[in-house]
């Protein structure tokens, strides 16, 4: 991501962006047109395609949960965020798209660097059940108590993992 865009999206962006350049000091205020504006600086400043789609998505959320809010507490106010939301998904279609693949040529090479026994676990659990870096975090071998590795076949791409009876 481009610019500043590597914190996680959410609709804060803009509250922000609508704050500190527009002087919109209440959310209950923002309006599509601020909407509209914060997009045009996130298009103009070369974020890629699927950034702009997750503000855009992070955009829809905030709206709706604009007018819950709005509907709730009988504030009588409307939000309507789609219009300018649309503009920007048009004028961003070209907008650089990842074509590429992000898999390590040589994964085996790379699982077999790491160190550490709860770091070398996440890597294969990473590598042979497809697992998020955020999940096989949470795994450590404490957690596999009861667990064996069984070695199949030299025609077989990895290991596979079997439950056992503990011994008594």
């Amino acid at each position: 991501m481009a610019h500043g865009d590597s914190k996680k999206i959410s609709g804060t962006g803009p509250i922000a962006y609508a704050k500190t350049e527009m002087g919109v000091k209440d959310i209950e205020k923002l309006s599509g047109e601020n909407i509209r504006e914060f997009l045009e600086t996130k298009v103009e400043g070369g974020v890629s395609h699927a950034t702009l789609a997750q503000y855009a998505a992070a955009l829809e959320k905030l709206e709706v949960a604009l007018n819950r809010y709005a509907s709730q507490n009988g504030t009588g106010r409307e939000y309507h965020f789609s219009q300018a939301i649309n503009e920007a998904r048009i004028a961003g279609r070209g907008l650089d798209r990842f074509e590429g693949s992000r898999a390590y040529l040589e994964p085996r090479v790379l699982v077999a660097a790491v160190r550490g026994d709860d770091f070398k676990l996440a890597a294969h659990i990473q590598l042979e059940g497809g697992a998020r870096i955020s999940e096989a975090n949470r795994i450590g071998s404490e957690n596999l108590k009861g667990l064996v590795q069984i070695h199949r076949s030299a025609n077989s791409r990895a290991g596979s993992w079997c439950k056992v009876k503990e011994a008594r």
